[in-house]
């Protein structure tokens, strides 16, 4: 396995994204998890990880290399990508850039 992007020394985790490693943290920062269920009266709001089944019923899925993505944001990106004229990685069909630019990859 390769070195970790956006990995949580929490849950041992990794992320592709930022975005994805500050949403699958949850809970009121002021406490840990741990602490708010030892509270009186006890609270379940205290910062956790979320766990995978959690992060499956966000649309979440891993990839090759075992990092949490989200399919829906990448697919925004490959649009993105493909509409600024950029190849996707690893093709190298030649794209149309603004104006008819030619952008192909060699």
């Amino acid at each position: 396995m390769s070195a970790p992007l956006n990995g949580c020394r929490e849950c041992a985790c990794d992320f592709t994204s930022l975005r994805l490693f500050d949403a699958h943290r949850v809970g009121v920062n002021a406490y840990t998890y741990s602490e708010s269920v030892a509270m009186e009266p006890m609270r379940e709001d205290g910062r956790r990880c979320l766990g995978a089944d959690e992060m499956l019923e966000r649309g979440w899925a891993r990839n090759d290399k075992g990092r949490w993505f989200d399919p829906e944001e990448s697919e925004r990106a490959r649009a993105r990508f493909c509409a600024a004229g950029v190849a996707p990685e690893g093709t190298r069909e030649p794209q149309e850039g603004p104006a008819g630019v030619g952008l192909s990859r060699p």
